[in-house]
C-alpha cells in the first residue's frame, strides 16, 4: 500500500518502552541527569538498540510527547464545523493534557512544556484547517491557513492560562472565552 509503512510489531515495542521509560523517568529525575544507561536499565535493552531507534534522549523525548500529546486529539477528525461545542471539547482536551503534564512532570515542566506546546499548536492548526476547508470553500489558503493558527493559538493560549490560574471550572472559563475566539475582537 502506497504511504503505508509497515513497522515490525518488536520495533513498535521496543520503542514504546523507551518512550514509557523516559516518561517514568521525567516524573522523578531532571532532563538533563537521565542517561542513555539510565533508559536502557528501566527497557531492559542494551545501549545498541537504543541508538538503532533514536539517535540520542532528545530524540526520544520527541517522539514521547508526539505520541503524549497526540492521542487526546486522534478521536477529533470527523468535525464538519467549528461551533461552541466543539471548541468546548477541544479545549478540555487541551486542558487535560496541560494539567497532567505540570502536576505529572513537575521537574521537567520547562523542558517538556514547550515540545508539547509545539505538537498541540500544530495538530490543532491541521484540524482546524481541515474544518475551515469543509465550511469555507470561497476562501482562498492564505486566510483559511491564517484563521486556522489564530484559533489554534487562541485555544492553546486559553488551556494554558486556564491551567496556569484555575480558579474556575473549565467549563466556564471557556464559555467566557469562545464568543471573542469565535467573532473576533468584535464580540467584545
Amino acid at each position: 500500500m502506497e504511504g503505508y509503512e509497515y513497522l515490525d510489531r518488536r520495533i513498535v515495542k521496543t520503542r514504546d518502552v523507551l518512550k514509557a521509560a523516559l516518561m517514568e523517568s521525567l516524573q522523578y529525575t531532571q532532563l538533563s541527569q537521565i542517561s542513555i544507561t539510565d533508559l536502557t536499565t528501566v527497557a531492559n535493552i542494551n545501549r545498541s538498540t537504543f541508538y538503532s531507534h533514536y539517535t540520542d534522549k532528545y530524540d526520544l523525548l520527541d517522539a514521547a510527547i508526539e505520541q503524549y500529546a497526540s492521542i487526546k486529539f486522534r478521536t477529533r477528525q470527523n468535525f464538519e464545523t467549528i461551533n461552541e461545542t466543539i471548541l468546548k471539547e477541544i479545549f478540555i482536551d487541551v486542558a487535560i493534557v496541560l494539567q497532567e503534564m505540570k502536576t505529572t512532570y513537575k521537574l521537567n515542566y520547562h523542558v517538556i512544556s514547550l515540545i508539547v506546546e509545539k505538537k498541540i499548536k500544530y495538530d490543532l492548526q491541521q484540524l482546524f484547517q481541515k474544518i475551515e476547508q469543509k465550511m469555507a470553500k470561497d476562501y482562498d489558503e492564505k486566510t483559511i491557513h491564517i484563521s486556522s493558527v489564530m484559533l489554534s493559538w487562541g485555544i492553546y493560549g486559553a488551556a494554558l492560562d486556564w491551567v496556569d490560574h484555575d480558579g474556575e471550572d473549565a467549563e466556564s472559563y471557556i464559555s467566557s472565552v469562545i464568543p471573542t475566539l469565535l467573532n473576533g475582537l468584535t464580540s467584545m
